[in-house]
């Protein structure tokens, strides 16, 4: 679509300005397509509900990280390979390339820290005529457990106020 090569050519511009740049589940997918890695239809099939990682380093330097992770995700896609030089920070099976960051100004989570259960539970009723039955009630059964969006998105602020004192001037 024209507006998705748009938002490539802009993201390379601003990445190529030395800006710090934050993707969430498209914009993580779209982020890692512009710096070289491959985004693609998963093999798995949809993501949806909560899901668990496995958190391989911290986002922000100096802040431990747990060793695992629980984010709101509703997918289709995924990165299947990291541009190079990309840190890889969360994984599982279902999604090896769940996040990373890249030169310490690019930051990327496949699932949705600004989601809520109930916008979850609202777009999976939304979309129930796509999945099948069992898929949609284990999927639902998922949103029982808590996530780890706030933490997810604090890290964002730091992370980002932390690549701001090393960020070169745009143009």
């Amino acid at each position: 679509d024209a507006w998705i090569v748009r938002l490539r050519e802009y993201l390379l511009i601003r990445y190529r300005a030395g800006d710090v740049l934050l993707g969430v589940c498209f914009g993580h997918q779209i982020l890692a397509l512009v710096l070289g890695g491959h985004t693609e239809r998963a093999v798995q099939g949809w993501g949806v509900g909560v899901h668990r990682y496995r958190m391989l380093c911290s986002p922000v330097r100096g802040l431990d990280a747990p060793s695992h992770l629980q984010m709101l995700i509703s997918h289709q896609d995924q990165v299947t390979r990291l541009p190079a030089g990309a840190q890889l920070l969360a994984s599982s099976d279902f999604c090896p390339n769940a996040a990373f960051t890249l030169g310490g100004r690019v930051l990327c989570f496949q699932g949705h820290p600004e989601f809520t259960h109930d916008f979850s539970r609202s777009l999976l009723h939304i979309r129930q005529g796509v999945y099948t039955p069992e898929f949609y009630a284990r999927c639902l059964d998922s949103l029982q457990q808590g996530h780890d969006g706030l933490t997810v998105g604090g890290w964002m602020v730091e992370f980002v106020d932390s690549a701001r004192q090393w960020r070169k001037p745009s143009a």
